[in-house]
Formats: structure tokens, C-alpha cells, sequence
């Protein structure tokens, strides 16, 4: 066995965009709106973990996230798969066909190696299946990072984003790519002109070509490959509004319809070409315009955030409101004083049950 400091051969110098380590306060950003706040020539300085945490702050199950401790996790992750890289190099230079030849496979077969096997990240084909979301972790980094977890489900939404974010800090070209209902990773050097996909949502490493995701999970018509929606490297912003959209799936499934709506229409920002951004933007509003004809308001899980109140598992309570009927008659405006002073509210009943209590 070689000694575990042998030199894996070195990564491709590409001129690739690497983005930076380190937590949020590191890059400038201690919030969510922060981030969003930024130009959008200034996303690819922010690391793709550090936007993908922030994307999954302030959700009903996320008031306990330690955005350190994840980071914390990473740099375990990445310090790991460094030395199994350097500890195995003989294996590439002795038999390099074993690795198609290329270095970004061996370096990726390892990486993917390490994280399954050695951190017990591992596919979550139940939660895939279910096709909602019933915990933010099933699409973010944070179920992959916590330091508590001894076993770490994923899914494509976010373990493809746990590799790029490993590869990145060791200075791979690594990006993100989505095929229709699917993501994944790509190893693309535009120097060498290497480039492979990567698949790592199973068991252990594989690589497919282009065609295999123009059927696989849902068949992509060759006009939307040709316009860039699908199988191309995603740019910061898309990858940031990728995890936009997520957070909206998130409280679009429990039926938090309000804050979804803002999620989508921040990913639509984002990235304005992409019609899934808008289309589940229209979702959402077209949500809330069939609740108000139920006469119903959505409500936002945030009403409940003041109130301290959690679920039994760790969530805040879903609230929604049913319109008074006297709302439909100007007499149903009631004044409602606040600290001495009248101000007016619609009058809107709780539909869990006791006192009216006034929407403001």
C-alpha cells in the first residue's frame, strides 16, 4: 500500500467559476433576503452550500437550522474526501482505464465513495416517491450536514448539490444540470474540453450520456435542450433559483400558499426564462384565487412563528381563515384598536376553532 500522501494527479485548471468556502458571515450574508439582494453578476462569489442553506431558512421545520454546524459537516466531508483522493492515486496512475481514463471520473468515483459510504449519505427512494415534500430536508443540504444525523437521506434535489459543493471547494469544474423532473452534476473543463455527467442520487458513482436523460425520468422534446431548459450547466442564478423553487414546493405542499407564491416569484427573477419558475408561480396564485372563492384566505405559517408554537414534530401549525360573511357588506369593516388607537380590519374567523381573531 502506498504511502497516504502520494499525489493524486492534479485537478484541471479550467476557467471554470469556483466559488468560494466558508459560512455566511464569511461571503457577507447573514440572511436569505441578503442573499437575494445581492446583483446577479455577484451570485457566483457566494458558494453554492452557503445559498442553498439560506434557501432553506426561516421554512416551518427550519427554526432550529445551524448553518455552521452544516459547514462544519462539509469541511469534514471535503477534508475526507481529499486525503482517500491522495491515499488511491496509485490506483489511477497504475490502471488508468479502470477510469475511462479520466482523471474528473476517478476523482469523482472516489468523492461519491467517501460520502456514501463513509458519512451514510444515501438515496431516499420512499420521499421521491411520495412526489410532495413532507420535510424541507428531503430538498435541501441541511438533512445531508446535520452533525446529529448517523444516517443522511437525500434525493436529486439536494445530493447533487452535496457533491458539487465538495467538488467546488477542491477545485473541480463541477455544475449542476437538470433533465425534465431530475438533477445531477456534470464534470465540464472548458480548457481540456473533459466532460462527463455524473450520476450519484443511487448507489455509488455512474455516468450517462446526454441521450440517456432525454428519456429518463420524463421524455425532453429536442427544442427545449436546443433553448437551454434542459442538460445544460446551470449559471449561480439559476442554481439559486432552482433552490427557490424548491422552498416554494416546500410550502406549496403544506399548503402555505402565500410565502410560496413570494418563493416562486423570487426564483422567476432569478432565472425569467425558465417557464417552470412562472408556471408554478401561476400555480400558486391560481391556489390562493380557488381558496378565495371558498371564501377562505391563505394563510402563512408566519402567523404562528410569534405565537411559539410548534407541532409535535417541530413544525408550525398550518393556519387558514374563512371570510365572515360580513365581509361582503361595507358593515363587516370593523374598527380595530390597537394600543388605544382604531385602525380597521377585516373581520376573519380562525377555521381551528375559538374567537374570531383579526387578520392584520
Amino acid at each position: 500500500m502506498p504511502d497516504e500522501t502520494t499525489q493524486a494527479p492534479r485537478p484541471s485548471q479550467s476557467g471554470a467559476r469556483q466559488p468560494g468556502t466558508g459560512d455566511a458571515s464569511r461571503v457577507g450574508l447573514a440572511s436569505l433576503g441578503q442573499l437575494l439582494d445581492l446583483p446577479l453578476n455577484h451570485l457566483a462569489r457566494v458558494p453554492i452550500e452557503v445559498a442553498n442553506l439560506l434557501c432553506a431558512t426561516g421554512l416551518p421545520d427550519t427554526h432550529k437550522l445551524d448553518i455552521a454546524a452544516c459547514l462544519a459537516t462539509l469541511d469534514e466531508m471535503t477534508q475526507a474526501v481529499l486525503h482517500e483522493t491522495r491515499r488511491h492515486a496509485y490506483r489511477f496512475h497504475q490502471n488508468p482505464a479502470e477510469f475511462e481514463g479520466k482523471e474528473g471520473v476517478y476523482r469523482m468515483i472516489v468523492l461519491i465513495t467517501v460520502v456514501q459510504e463513509d458519512f451514510n449519505v444515501r438515496y431516499d427512494a420512499e420521499a421521491v416517491a411520495r412526489k410532495t415534500y413532507e420535510k424541507s430536508g428531503e430538498g435541501f443540504l441541511h438533512s445531508l450536514l446535520d452533525p446529529k444525523k448517523s444516517e443522511r437521506n437525500g434525493t436529486c434535489a439536494n445530493m447533487p448539490v452535496l457533491y458539487a459543493a465538495i467538488a467546488r471547494r477542491l477545485g473541480y469544474p463541477v455544475y449542476l444540470v437538470c433533465a425534465k423532473g431530475h438533477m445531477f452534476c456534470r464534470w465540464h473543463d472548458s480548457q481540456t474540453g473533459e466532460r462527463f455527467n455524473i450520476e450519484g442520487s443511487g448507489r455509488g458513482f455512474a455516468t450517462f450520456d446526454d441521450k440517456h436523460y432525454m428519456g429518463f425520468p420524463h421524455e425532453i422534446k429536442p427544442i427545449d435542450v436546443h433553448s437551454g431548459l434542459f442538460l445544460k450547466d446551470m449559471t449561480p442564478p439559476e442554481e439559486i433559483a432552482n433552490f427557490l423553487t424548491t422552498r416554494g414546493h416546500v410550502l406549496y405542499d403544506r399548503d402555505h400558499v402565500l410565502d410560496a407564491t413570494v418563493a416562486y416569484a423570487q426564483a422567476h427573477r432569478l432565472d425569467p426564462t425558465n417557464p417552470h419558475h412562472m408556471q408554478w408561480l401561476m400555480a400558486s396564485i391560481n391556489k390562493e384565487m380557488d381558496l378565495r372563492e371558498q371564501k377562505k384566505l391563505p394563510g402563512t405559517w408566519r402567523e404562528g412563528e410569534e405565537r411559539e408554537h410548534f407541532n409535535a414534530d417541530g413544525t408550525l401549525p398550518i393556519r387558514r381563515y374563512v371570510l365572515n360573511n360580513r365581509m361582503h357588506r361595507v358593515a363587516g369593516i370593523q374598527p380595530l384598536h390597537l394600543n388605544g388607537e382604531a385602525t380597521h380590519s377585516l373581520n376573519l374567523t380562525s377555521t381551528s376553532g375559538g374567537a374570531e381573531q383579526p387578520v392584520h
